[in-house]
């Protein structure tokens, strides 16, 4: 049962996302157009493709994997955040499973939450360590456009929300 489950869990409705990814069998054609959940087990991420009971596997995570956040524009990004003393983040291809991007260095113990925000331009990301910055990331070009610190537990957050007001972050 997904409400019993303590690890990140994301659950996401693939669509036609991975249509625009090259030449597919008809196998994965079809898998394209049904749900994946997503979650970890120690250092790999999971992709279960849950009408087929077939799974997928990122590993290229060195330390234990705490959060998942998946793109909102067209499901085709996943963020995965680590458990360790100078954690990273690595966003990468849903449908190839190749990193496209590693963030390391701005967090302290942990990546407790991720979230793509404003058209999947943007990662934040808040870390585990009792007072933890919340960080805004032009996360193409590994840039922090915005932050402030979280003076009280984080582990207590559950979610991010994100709102641009103005075009401005």
């Amino acid at each position: 049962r997904i409400h019993d489950i303590k690890k990140p869990c994301q659950y996401a409705n693939s669509g036609d996302y991975s249509l625009s990814t090259g030449e597919m069998n008809a196998y994965e054609k079809t898998i394209a157009k049904h749900s994946i959940l997503i979650y970890s087990i120690a250092k790999v991420v999971v992709l279960l493709y849950v009408s087929f009971n077939k799974q997928k596997f990122y590993t290229a995570h060195t330390n234990e994997v705490i959060s998942i956040a998946v793109s909102k524009k067209n499901n085709n990004y996943i963020a995965s955040g680590e458990l360790a003393g100078r954690p990273a983040i690595h966003i990468w291809n849903m449908n190839s499973r190749e990193t496209i991007v590693v963030i390391k260095g701005q967090h302290v113990n942990g990546v407790h939450l991720l979230m793509f925000a404003y058209d999947d331009t943007y990662l934040i990301s808040c870390g585990k360590k009792e007072t933890s910055p919340v960080l805004v990331y032009n996360w193409k070009d590994k840039i922090v456009v915005y932050s402030f610190m979280m003076n009280y537990i984080v582990q207590d957050i559950n979610e991010i929300n994100f709102d641009i007001d103005d075009d401005e972050v």
